[in-house]
């Protein structure tokens, strides 16, 4: 697992593991953090499925494979901050489909991603039956699938915790579908960091204007209007955000990151931000 927090200090060793394997080949293990802010994350676990179903017991296509790789909270500095951490990773994982009815548990959230992910795939193999008949061809060219879904910490420290949750979906044509959801939280408040927790409205405009020239040079925007999008995880680097796509450029050009450096950012935070005097955006100087 690549570590993306500053080393502060050592973090508490947590022991957890997968009640019972899903369904193909499933792990987990746990790993210690390092560099744990006040309030944060002091440990994490690597949970992963790798499964392969084949829609027809005497051929190896067509088939899906589903693959998922989560870095999951094991342990923190409060409960509530588990929680909240917990919950944000069920929300941005296919907006919380596949969550428990009764908790934000990821765990549980993995366990039916892959149950209803294999069902859904059988359920449509039984109408490409029907359509195909006995044209293993057509059947393996358009029911051959494919899902990846990894979820990372992008940062640790300062009250501050980003992650992100990456997904790749191919379900036949020219090429597969990927999107990569962001997200922060300010763990002091227990508060999801929006723009406008952070903005007034006056400033987002400006922000606008940073990503137009930051991106004009080499892009070849579809729209120089587009909106700020609210798909953004802060760091020590700045506020980075994320575009799938053909959200604002060309296919071609794919996934689109901005990041914007907080000597930018700092003037526009507004003063009744809570993080406004938080150190990642306003570092503590000594003379």
């Amino acid at each position: 697992m690549k570590r993306f927090w500053n080393i502060k200090n050592y973090g508490f060793m947590a022991v957890a593991t997968l009640a019972s394997a899903l369904a193909g080949s499933c792990s987990s293990k746990s790993e210690t953090a390092v560099g744990v802010a006040p309030q944060g994350i002091t440990s994490f676990k690597h949970i992963s499925v790798d499964t392969t179903m084949t829609l027809f017991s005497n051929y190896e296509k067509p088939d899906c494979r589903l693959q998922l790789n989560f870095d999951l909270p094991a342990a923190a500095s409060s409960q509530k901050v588990l929680e909240l951490t917990n919950t944000l990773i069920v929300t941005l994982t296919q907006d919380g489909t596949y969550a428990s009815d009764k908790n934000n548990d990821p765990e549980m959230m993995i366990r039916n991603y892959t149950k209803t992910y294999i069902r859904n795939y059988l359920e449509e193999g039984n109408d490409a039956i029907n359509n195909f008949g006995d044209d293993m061809v057509g059947a393996a060219t358009w029911m051959s699938y494919e899902e990846n879904c990894d979820g990372t910490a992008l940062y640790n420290d300062n009250d501050v915790f980003s992650y992100s949750v990456r997904i790749y979906s191919y379900t036949g044509g020219a090429h597969g579908n990927s999107t990569n959801c962001v997200a922060s939280l300010d763990l002091k408040n227990l508060r999801n960091v929006t723009l406008d927790y952070l903005f007034a409205e006056p400033a987002i405009g400006q922000i606008r204007e940073m990503m137009v020239d930051y991106l004009k040079n080499d892009y070849q925007l579809l729209n120089e209007e587009f909106d700020v999008t609210e798909n953004f995880y802060l760091s020590d680097k700045g506020i980075t955000f994320i575009y799938d796509p053909f959200e604002i450029a060309a296919y071609s050009y794919g996934e689109i990151a901005i990041t914007l450096g907080w000597d930018q950012l700092r003037p526009l935070v507004s003063d009744n931000s809570p993080l406004k005097q938080n150190q990642l955006i306003t570092p503590v100087t000594t003379e």
